[in-house]
């Protein structure tokens, strides 16, 4: 009686996590294709250090603030810089911005202007939730995989936009 007590309950359990799995998104394939892309233009800070810091996290804050505060139709970004991930110490570098709507006449104090150039790009565009969003390492494989069917060769920049909850963009700039 209790084996099949226990089945019973392993089974309703298993039903329910994959009803929830579904729900949020973790089945929806991520899309991928190549794009016509110009100069990024962003206002943001630059990070190293540690992927789970404190000041990481700040810094994400205080960009999402001035989003939400100065410039409503911009999209919040991060560009990260692969040749500098050390997975040993898992520290990673980090351009953490906001690409504007419109052009601005001055910069918001201890923020930056930076570019980043690319004639293509190749997109991945995810919609699920953050709990089960593919793992970045399987993203920008995907990418590669991709680059190198068609020929070409990634740069070392990719540029996240977080259009919306639950929807990401991830820009992955092409060498010309």
């Amino acid at each position: 009686m209790k084996f099949k007590t226990l089945i019973l309950i392993a089974g309703l359990i298993l039903t329910i996590s994959g009803i929830i799995y579904y729900l949020l998104g973790g089945l929806d394939d991520v899309k991928y294709s190549i794009q016509p892309a110009s100069t990024y233009s962003l206002i943001g800070k630059e990070y190293s250090g540690g992927n789970n810091s404190i000041l990481l996290e700040s810094i994400f804050d205080q960009t999402k603030e001035l989003l939400d505060s100065t410039f409503p139709e911009g999209i919040l970004v991060i560009v990260n810089d692969e040749s500098q991930y050390d997975g040993e110490y898992n520290n990673v570098w980090y351009y953490i911005g906001i690409i504007p709507n419109s052009p601005i006449s001055q910069l918001p104090e201890g923020y930056s202007l930076r570019e980043f150039n690319s004639k293509r790009v190749i997109r991945a565009n995810i919609e699920a939730h953050n709990l089960v969003m593919p793992k970045p390492e399987a993203v920008r494989n995907r990418a590669m995989e991709l680059a190198e069917k068609e020929g070409l060769e990634l740069s070392r920049y990719s540029i996240e936009k977080y259009a919306s909850e639950g929807v990401i963009e991830i820009d992955f700039l092409v060498n010309d």
